[in-house]
């Protein structure tokens, strides 16, 4: 989430920093199940790129491979936001 400053300049409101990633991922929204790539993860949700097309609140479950633990890491939280390229998911507590 952002907000403009006095400047014109996009202030981040977030209070965990992101870390860019490109990691494909399987998503799961209403027992259906398709193929996306996690752009950035933060302690708080992620964002993912996809072809398909959600709605807001949905739940939504990421699964992947963690890639030095040969690990199935898997996620579970609500879409809170769309655009076209994909969603942003943040994650249960």
């Amino acid at each position: 989430m952002a907000e403009s400053n006095p400047f014109g300049k996009m202030t981040e409101k977030r209070f965990n920093a992101r870390k860019a990633c490109d990691r494909a991922v399987e998503i799961v929204v209403d027992d259906v199940a398709c193929r996306g790539v996690m752009k950035n993860i933060c302690i708080e949700g992620a964002y993912v790129e996809t072809d398909r097309t959600f709605e807001i609140g949905k739940g939504v479950t990421i699964s992947f491979r963690h890639s030095s633990k040969d690990a199935q890491i898997v996620m579970h939280g609500r879409i809170v936001r769309l655009d076209q390229k994909g969603f942003g998911v943040k994650f249960k507590s």
